[in-house]
C-alpha cells in the first residue's frame, strides 16, 4: 500500500512539474501575442491618420492657405509649400531637428520655449474673405503632433496654431487632461471655447484635424475618426489679427504665460473652406475600404 501511494505521489508531482511548464509556455506566448496586437494596433492607428491626411487634402487641398512640412531638417525656417509666401521662422528657446516621423520623415521638435512665427503677407492667414466671409465662411487645420509633456495650469497646453482660419488658438490642454480645445468667436464677438471628447496621449505620433463652418458648427477629428460634432449656429470666422504662429500664442503673454507646444510637429495645413457633407462622406468611405485593405496586410506580417 505504502508502495502504490509513494508511485500516485510521484506521478501527481511529476503532473504538476508539466503543468507549471505549460503555464509558462502559455504566458511566454499570450506576452508575445499581446506585444504582436498592441503593436499592430497602434500601426492601424497611425495608418488610419495617415489615410485621413491624404483624404482630406484630396478633398480640399485646391483651397491650401498655408502648409508646412517641417521637412527642412536644419535651420530656423520653415517654409510653407503652398504659393502665398507664408514662411516661419523659429523664435525663441530650443529646438531640434528629428527623424521620427512614421511617414513624413523629420519633425520639429518644440522643447517649450521656441515656436515658429509665421510672415502673413495681405493678411492671408486671417482675413475671413479668405475663407469664404466672416458669416458664410469655413476653414479647416490639420496637423501630426507628439506632445512630449503636458504642463500644468488652467490655461497651459501645447499650442498647434494661433491666429488663422478665424481661430484664436487650437491646442492640447492640460487641464482638459489633453483633450483640444480651440477659441473662436460668435457672431455677438463672444469668445467660444469648442473641446474634443477624446484626449490626445502623450508620447504617440497623433493626427488632428479642427473644422469651423460659420453658421453651423465645429467638428474635431482624432487619429481619422469623428472625434465631435457640434452645430453652433452663431459661431464665425473671425479676425484675430497678426502674430500667427505654430507652437505658442504669441499674442498675450499676460493671459497665455505657458502655452508653448512641447513635442514634436511634422506637418500643419490650413485649409480656406471645409470638406463638404458629400466630400467627408467620401473621405470615410474611402478611408474605410483602404484601411480593411490595410488591416489586412498587417495581420499577415
Amino acid at each position: 500500500m505504502g508502495s502504490k501511494l509513494m508511485k500516485l505521489s510521484k506521478r501527481t508531482g511529476f503532473t504538476l512539474v508539466e503543468l507549471l511548464v505549460v503555464i509558462s509556455i502559455v504566458s511566454l506566448l499570450s506576452s508575445v501575442v499581446l506585444s504582436s496586437l498592441n503593436s499592430a494596433r497602434e500601426k492601424a492607428r497611425v495608418a488610419a491618420g495617415l489615410q485621413m491626411s491624404a483624404n482630406i487634402y484630396h478633398a480640399v487641398g485646391d483651397a491650401t492657405v498655408g502648409a508646412w512640412s517641417f521637412q527642412e531638417g536644419a535651420g530656423n525656417t520653415v517654409n510653407d509649400n503652398s504659393s502665398n509666401g507664408l514662411n516661419g521662422t523659429i523664435t525663441g528657446g530650443t529646438y531640434a531637428w528629428q527623424d521620427d516621423h512614421p511617414r513624413a520623415g523629420k519633425s520639429l521638435f518644440l522643447s517649450g520655449g521656441a515656436y515658429v512665427s509665421l510672415e502673413n503677407p495681405g493678411g492671408k492667414l486671417n482675413n475671413p474673405n479668405n475663407f469664404g466671409g466672416q458669416t458664410a465662411g469655413s476653414s479647416a487645420v490639420e496637423a501630426w503632433i507628439k506632445v512630449t509633456d503636458m504642463p500644468a495650469g488652467s490655461y497651459n497646453g501645447s499650442t498647434i496654431i494661433t491666429r488663422m482660419g478665424g481661430i484664436h488658438y487650437f491646442k492640447v490642454n492640460s487641464f482638459l487632461g489633453g483633450k483640444l480645445r480651440t477659441m473662436v468667436r460668435t457672431s455677438g464677438g463672444v469668445n467660444y471655447w469648442s473641446t474634443s471628447n477624446n484626449a490626445v496621449a502623450v508620447g504617440k505620433w497623433t493626427h488632428v484635424i479642427f473644422v469651423l463652418e460659420a453658421g453651423v458648427g465645429y467638428k474635431f477629428y482624432i487619429d481619422g475618426k469623428l472625434d465631435a460634432s457640434v452645430a453652433e449656429p452663431n459661431l464665425i470666422i473671425a479676425d484675430y489679427g497678426t502674430d500667427s504662429a505654430i507652437g505658442n500664442i504669441v499674442c498675450c503673454p499676460g493671459s497665455y504665460p505657458n502655452t508653448f507646444m512641447k513635442g514634436n510637429i511634422a506637418l500643419v495645413r490650413l485649409y480656406g473652406r471645409a470638406p463638404t457633407a458629400f466630400e467627408v462622406r467620401r473621405l470615410f468611405a474611402d478611408g474605410t475600404a483602404r484601411m480593411a485593405a490595410l488591416d489586412n496586410s498587417i495581420a499577415s506580417e
